[in-house]
């Protein structure tokens, strides 16, 4: 998580114009690409203080939330199709002493059985769901990626939503983050950013400690290459790890091990409702009356008629974010940004990138000087 941070922090602080603020039915019509063992893991961990339990005593709380957001998404004509790690991944969701290997097996299992009574597609991974997710996303299969991981940027998903998994459940807007404009802002190449990502902890190793994203982004711009930065680093104010194998790392970004997404083929199947129910109601206390009303919905949802957009807007960037002006809505998001992002972050990007949200200014014309940080409000407007 600790790499994740350090990733989000080096974009919002350096290529905030990549990112576009959504929402779940901007996505209506479009194929989206979910990391499963990640959804699990955060739904157990955003859920832990309210523990939903079958009549076993164990936890639901994946089940779900799994449930609730396939539904919600089919709702909308958001079709998903999760992609979970295979026995090769290194990926290591664990949360608490009893979150053993085995109990989140016992997890991924019982969510691929609701996962497959609901009739959503799913297939495991060679290795890693990430590497997988972004694979099938480049080929054009899906809209983008949806992952809280941002490792998914270095195996080189196009586009990777966060926060998508709770969009609903929180106040919290979808955050869509394109691969080619953080490029852009950062001034690097894609080898480039995957040594950056390397320095910072890649999730498959540890990082040099003592670099953060404003010190590795200064080294990659005097140096160029991972190779420079070790050759003229300061050992002994930045201790390069032991075990620090950047090249066989390098090559898991750039050629990972996943199955060739020419070969997948994806369904979405009618509900078995009479096992939704044995398995959802009789094993896991849910409630049958409620649930049955869920099918129904489900069952609607795959009659609906709406324009696939996904394999036009794939290819292109300018078309994905046309795409983003489809829709219309009238809530608005408060954000604060800090001085740093708003010097590298001009306003009239944001008017460029997403055409359908306003700026205002705070009031105080010297609000940027007097406090820490500045808040800008964005609005939805009318197109």
């Amino acid at each position: 998580m600790g790499f994740s941070q350090n990733v989000k922090r080096l974009i919002d602080d350096n290529a905030l114009s990549a990112i576009e603020i959504k929402e779940l039915e901007d996505y209506s019509g479009t194929n989206i690409v979910i990391n499963g063992n990640m959804s699990i893991h955060r739904y157990i961990v955003a859920l832990n203080k309210v523990k939903l339990m079958d009549k076993n005593g164990e936890i639901t709380n994946h089940l779900q939330g799994i449930w609730q957001k396939v539904i919600q998404m089919m709702t909308l004509g958001v079709k998903p199709i999760f992609v979970f790690d295979g026995p090769k991944s290194k990926a290591d969701y664990e949360v608490s002493p009893r979150d053993t290997r085995e109990v989140m097996e016992k997890n991924v299992a019982d969510s691929k059985k609701l996962l497959t009574l609901m009739g959503i597609p799913f297939i495991d991974a060679p290795a890693e769901a990430e590497a997988q997710c972004a694979a099938i996303s480049k080929a054009g299969i899906a809209y983008a990626t949806a992952s809280e991981e941002m490792d998914s940027l270095a195996f080189g998903s196009p586009i990777l939503l966060r926060h998508f998994i709770f969009s609903l459940g929180k106040k919290a807007p979808i955050k869509e983050t394109h691969l080619n404009v953080v490029l852009e802002q950062l001034n690097m190449n894609m080898d480039q950013f995957i040594d950056v990502c390397i320095m910072l902890g890649c999730g498959l190793g540890e990082p040099i400690k003592g670099i953060g994203p404003v010190r590795a982004l200064e080294l990659m711009a005097q140096y160029g290459t991972l190779e420079r930065v070790l050759e003229n680093l300061d050992k002994t104010k930045y201790p390069v790890p032991d075990y620090f194998d950047y090249q066989n790392w390098r090559k898991v970004f750039k050629n990972p091990e996943v199955t060739d997404p020419k070969k997948l083929q994806f369904k979405w199947g009618q509900p078995d409702e009479e096992g939704l129910v044995k398995f959802l109601a009789g094993e896991k206390a849910f409630g049958e009356k409620r649930l049955r009303s869920n099918v129904t919905k489900l069952r609607q949802s795959l009659g609906a008629v709406l324009p696939n957009r996904t394999e036009a807007a794939n290819p292109f960037l300018e078309q994905r974010r046309a795409f983003s002006t489809l829709k219309t809505f009238s809530k608005s998001y408060s954000f604060t940004f800090t001085p740093k992002q708003i010097a590298n972050n001009p306003i009239i990007t944001f008017d460029r990138i997403i055409p359908q949200l306003t700026l205002t200014q705070p009031r105080n014309p010297q609000a940027r000087q007097l406090k820490p940080t500045s808040t800008l409000r964005m609005m939805r407007l009318p197109l």
